[in-house]
């Protein structure tokens, strides 16, 4: 199914009013004809037929046995507890039969048509397509702007609940892994229903069709980015985790993943890789930008240093190691006595 363009909705809006009050009593002859026919070939549930024959043929083998052990009346036992719960749950479906809803009339689905007409400004009727469609409002999703959408029914088989959700100004992410995504929810014109699939489907099953246009228009004005084709961060660039804005740098973090923009992103002084602010480390002898890895050797130390200036440090540990041995060399040099050397024919004397 494929929805007209917005110009030519806006030109059958101006027909008269005498032909789209024709449209209507024709869809809403043809819909009731659909229920009332779907309602003749519903019937009620069946009875556990087959459980009741277990039961028997067990009761039976019993019998012609004549065996009274304990072992044999618990199978029977099993057999009938079995069959009371199959039975138990086709009362329950009976009475979920008999509560159901009557077909909807003409009339009923007339009014349907009128109350659609209020909510969307105009429902519009393709007879030789056998759709019904209307447009929903502009829809904008946490600032992304979406546009807006056109739900087409499928009038031929409504009990099946086929519809499309089409763009009428397609806005799709700028990546191109997304192609067809129209909406976080929307992919090649099919809407992912979440919560909404039970009530979209009891509401067409029932003939409520307001109901089911307005369901579908609440799940478009709704993100949940766990269920998402794409993000609504994927829309207009991806947002940046330092600073909150949107980008089309496509610049993320070598070591978390995170999205970041040119602003903020930071080049690792070692290796050249992309950083977030959160990943980047300063040194604390050159105070330049680090990755975790380039910074790695100075770990055990605690210091944050970076190679070179580890290395820096360790030079200057060596120099000043060397200059204390040189120093204590020297001072052990100096505090001992000095000996003179005695003639011959010389008495030594004491100071």
């Amino acid at each position: 199914m494929k929805a007209a363009p917005l110009s030519a909705t806006l030109e059958r809006s101006r027909r008269p009013r005498s032909l789209r009050l024709v449209q209507r009593i024709r869809l809403a002859a043809r819909l009731a004809e659909q229920y009332a026919e779907c309602e003749r070939r519903t019937e009620p549930p069946s009875p556990p037929e087959a459980g009741w024959r277990r039961l028997s043929d067990q009761a039976s083998l019993l019998r012609r046995s004549g065996q009274r052990s304990s072992r044999a009346l618990a199978a029977l036992e099993r057999r009938a507890t079995d069959f009371q719960s199959e039975f138990d749950s086709y009362v329950e479906r009976l009475r979920a039969f008999a509560r159901r809803p009557p077909a909807p009339t003409f009339r009923d689905l007339y009014a349907e048509l009128l109350a659609l007409e209020e909510e969307f400004g105009e429902a519009e009727i393709d007879l030789q397509g056998k759709t019904l469609s209307v447009v929903t409002e502009l829809i904008e999703l946490e600032e992304v702007e979406l546009g807006r959408f056109r739900i087409v029914l499928d009038c031929s088989a409504v009990e099946r609940a086929e519809y499309d959700v089409v763009a009428l100004s397609a806005n799709e992410p700028s990546s191109s892994d997304f192609a067809k995504v129209t909406h976080p929810h929307v992919r090649d014109e099919g809407l992912c229903e979440g919560e909404a699939h039970e009530p979209i489907r009891a509401a067409l099953k029932q003939g409520r069709l307001s109901d089911f246009f307005a369901i579908v228009d609440r799940t478009l004005k709704t993100y949940n980015p766990g269920s998402a084709y794409a993000r609504l961060s994927e829309w207009d660039g991806q947002e940046c985790q330092d600073c909150g804005c949107r980008t089309t740098d496509d610049l993320s973090c070598s070591r978390c993943g995170d999205s970041t923009c040119s602003d903020c992103s930071r080049s690792c002084s070692g290796c050249d890789c992309d950083l977030c602010a959160y990943c980047a480390q300063e040194c604390s002898g050159c105070e330049e930008r680090f990755c975790s890895d380039c910074l790695a050797e100075s770990s055990s130390s605690g210091r944050g240093l970076c190679t070179s200036c580890l290395q820096e440090r360790e030079n200057e540990r060596e120099a000043d190691e060397q200059e204390s041995e040189d120093q204590g060399e020297s001072e052990e040099s100096d505090s001992q006595p000095a000996v003179h050397a005695v003639r011959l024919g010389e008495a030594d004397v004491s100071a």
